[in-house]
């Protein structure tokens, strides 16, 4: 299955917005830990990717971002800047995603990934369809909110947990900035939650093991083939060298 992904060349994601929202301020930085997630696990697809966010019509701090009391930007505004097509009106954001979805997908749905950004659970008619015609299907979500019935709709390694976008960048930057000179395992790991403490995130909240979850952030991303972890000297000196 990562084998298959890995060789699709067309991303489609869809951002149901009035079910996942955020500040508008907040939309930028959010996206931008996605992108680089989405980047690095789907490496063919940055040519070709498909993005749409479903609004409501805008009211509210949700919506608008001020300055003295004055509207400075909107959530359509910020959504077009990051290249998605933003939809944004009073409409049933479901039908409209869904019909969306569906065509975009079957064009070719043997090479597409579709990413549903939502935690809703009407949307597992679409995604059961998706995956009947080909389509490898990912859900990107708050775990403690998604819905049951849409979380069983895909294998556990094609939910994405809210944060992890953000946790595997900033991990990441540690080991960019090591440039493949030996370390620790124990200082590997030391970094990397130094890097994550202002936000409080770590791996194990995002689905690695609780038991040793920068040993196991190593092997995952040994699994997707974006590292290589090699041992300089036993026990626990070891290289690690970005292949993308």
């Amino acid at each position: 299955m990562v084998k298959a992904s890995k060789q699709r060349s067309k991303l489609v994601l869809a951002w149901d917005f009035q079910n996942l929202c955020l500040k508008v301020e907040d939309i930028e930085d959010e996206w931008g830990y996605m992108k680089e997630y989405i980047d690095l696990l789907f490496p063919a697809t940055v040519a070709n990717q498909v993005l749409k966010a479903y609004c409501p019509q805008p009211t509210g701090l949700t919506y608008f971002s001020f300055q003295n009391g004055v509207p400075k930007t909107t959530v359509k505004a910020t959504f077009e800047k990051l290249n998605f097509q933003s939809f944004e009106g009073y409409f049933d954001a479901d039908s409209q995603l869904t019909r969306d979805s569906l065509q975009e997908c079957m064009q070719s749905p043997e090479k597409t990934i579709f990413i549903l950004v939502s935690k809703d659970g009407d949307y597992i008619n679409l995604l059961k369809e998706l995956k009947r015609i080909g389509v490898d299907v990912y859900i990107w979500s708050e775990t403690d909110e998604i819905s049951d019935r849409l979380k069983a709709s895909v294998e556990d390694s094609n939910l994405i947990p809210w944060d992890k976008p953000y946790v595997v960048d900033q991990c990441i930057d540690v080991i960019k900035e090591l440039k493949g000179k030996p370390v620790k395992k124990g200082t590997f790991g030391q970094t990397c939650r130094e890097r994550l403490d202002e936000n409080e995130i770590y791996p194990q909240d995002v689905g690695f093991s609780r038991r040793n979850p920068y040993g196991n952030f190593l092997t995952w991303l040994e699994s997707q083939g974006i590292a290589e972890v090699k041992t300089v000297k036993e026990p626990d000196l070891i290289s690690i060298k970005m292949k993308r």
